[in-house]
């Protein structure tokens, strides 16, 4: 019997949605934070050989697919839009120590850079149903304190806005 997620070393099967994470039992993948898109796929980051890669699960076939890998950056936790079609991850911006919001198209394989404000670090949490703008967890200067925030995508200038909606008044 073919166990798509179980523990290392066990038969147990997991619940492949788990928002704790999911490991692929064939080849030991863990997507943390993973999210499934119509009850059907699963994205994740993992380190492999000395690079990081970003997965994606088909929970039905079971099968994984390789959407991008690099030796000089880590991806945040991938999260899959609304409609399923595009995925976004915060990683360094090439050839610099600044983040970028990647917008990623796993059907084309397209990967969209959106850059932020000088300094900005922003982790994506969830996308409005229209696919505009995304929920994250967000510090706009290097000194301040995380907050809540939106991201409005500007596609045409591959830019962002980024807008602070919710901080801890404490801090």
């Amino acid at each position: 019997r073919d166990h798509v997620n179980r523990e290392p070393g066990t038969t147990a099967d997991r619940d492949v949605i788990a928002m704790a994470g999911v490991v692929h039992a064939d080849s030991a993948v863990v997507f943390i934070g993973a999210r499934a898109v119509r009850g059907s796929r699963a994205a994740g980051a993992d380190a492999r050989a000395g690079r990081t890669e970003v997965w994606q699960l088909d929970t039905q076939s079971r099968t994984e697919r390789l959407l991008v890998a690099s030796a000089n950056w880590r991806p945040s936790t991938p999260r899959w839009s609304r409609d399923g079609r595009r995925l976004a991850y915060t990683r360094p911006q090439p050839g610099g120590t600044d983040a970028v919001v990647a917008l990623l198209s796993p059907e084309g394989g397209h990967e969209q850079v959106v850059n932020l404000p000088e300094g900005a670090h922003l982790v994506p949490s969830d996308w409005s149903a229209d696919g505009a703008a995304i929920l994250s967890s967000c510090r706009l200067a290097p000194s301040d304190s995380m907050a809540v925030c939106l991201l409005t995508i500007q596609p045409a200038r591959q830019s962002a806005s980024v807008q602070v909606i919710a901080r801890d008044a404490t801090k």
